[in-house]
C-alpha cells in the first residue's frame, strides 16, 4: 500500500470493483442504463478519491481556436 499510495488494503479495493461491476450491470437493464443517465457512483473510485475530470467542450469554432491559441502560446 505504501508503494502504491494508496490507504486502501487490495482487498477492499477488489470488492469494490466487483460491488461496481454489479451495480453497474442492474443500472444497465433500467431505464436510466439503456438513456445513459443517472449513473450510479463507483466505491472504487471514492475510496481511492478519484476525481473524473469534465470534458473539454467548445461552444463555438471560434471558441475552440482561442483555447488552442492559447495554449500554443500564440
Amino acid at each position: 500500500m505504501k508503494l502504491s499510495g494508496t490507504n486502501v488494503p487490495l482487498d477492499t479495493l477488489l470488492l469494490a470493483l466487483i460491488a461496481d461491476a454489479g451495480k453497474i450491470n442492474v443500472w444497465m437493464q433500467t431505464q436510466d442504463g439503456y438513456k445513459g443517465k443517472n449513473r450510479p457512483k463507483s466505491i472504487m473510485e471514492a475510496l481511492l478519491n478519484v476525481e473524473k475530470e469534465k470534458p473539454l467542450a467548445f461552444d463555438s469554432p471560434e471558441a475552440f481556436m482561442e483555447w488552442r491559441a492559447k495554449i500554443m502560446g500564440g
